[in-house]
């Protein structure tokens, strides 16, 4: 990790979900997460999944949702 990332800049960390709340998430089986790689922004001191993409949405359309209690990115 470059020394920006260590200080707090806009480095690339890597992780995994813990759990995921967003049933209605494409990418949700059993509470959890089956993407590839996720995405997550912070947005009013909140995590944003970036990645969320509705069961009801056509292939290839994104949205996005706050990350619910018990997630990581």
């Amino acid at each position: 990790m470059s020394d920006r990332a260590m200080a707090g800049g806009h480095g690339e960390a890597h992780s995994t979900v813990g759990a995921c709340d967003v049933t209605v998430c494409t990418h949700n089986r059993d509470h959890q997460c089956h993407a590839g790689e996720i995405r997550v922004a912070f947005v009013d001191g909140m995590a944003h999944c970036e990645t969320y993409t509705p069961r009801d949405l056509e292939v290839g359309a994104r949205g996005g949702t706050q990350a619910g209690a018990g997630q990581r990115s």
